[in-house]
């Protein structure tokens, strides 16, 4: 109960590959803003930066000529391009490896079903039942696509926000506030 009334909704659709990218999207934006992935990013930053100073120095002050100097710097230089590139083409490669996986599991499209109440969520569709009690609850995301709950850092449950409706939207967004604290 939250201010005097039972937080509980209910609602059905058929999410779409669409819907399973803006979820994995929004998970993956997640990931990339932790701390921890920032300070790695900056870190390659820094080596990179490395890198063009070396080829710059090695160029003019050395003496030595362009391509010997970038041979010399190459490992500061694509160790860090090489990594942001692996980023970006995970990212690409979301929307092939869903309709992969909705032809090797169907059921990911499938009707589904979510009740939420002030004990957790229940979602149900042809691929199984999840009952997710609200402290069991690892993470939520809110995008303006999708909310997407956590189970863990690599399970999600996915709701497309284009099926909600405004009071539905907000009532969801309450109790998952309440129970769960904010997103992350």
């Amino acid at each position: 109960m939250l201010g005097g009334r039972t937080m509980s909704g209910q609602i059905s659709f058929v999410p779409t590959i669409s819907d399973h990218v803006a979820a994995q999207r929004l998970w993956m934006a997640s990931y990339l803003r932790r701390r921890s992935v920032k300070i790695m990013f900056a870190l390659l930053f820094i080596i990179l930066l490395l890198g063009f100073a070396l080829v710059i120095f090695g160029t003019m002050a050395e003496g030595r000529s362009l391509s010997d100097s970038i041979g010399a710097a190459a490992p500061l230089i694509f160790v860090p391009l090489a990594f942001i590139g692996l980023q970006v083409l995970g990212w690409a490669q979301i929307p092939g490896s869903l309709r992969r996986m909705s032809q090797q599991q169907p059921s990911l499209l499938s009707e589904t079903t979510w009740r939420w109440d002030d004990d957790g969520v229940t979602a149900s569709s042809a691929a199984g039942t999840s009952l997710v009690r609200w402290p069991e609850l690892y993470r939520w995301l809110r995008g303006s696509a999708s909310i997407v709950l956590m189970l863990n850092q690599r399970m999600l449950l996915v709701m497309p926000r284009r099926f909600l409706s405004d009071e539905q939207a907000r009532d969801l967004e309450e109790t998952l506030r309440a129970f769960s604290g904010p997103s992350k």
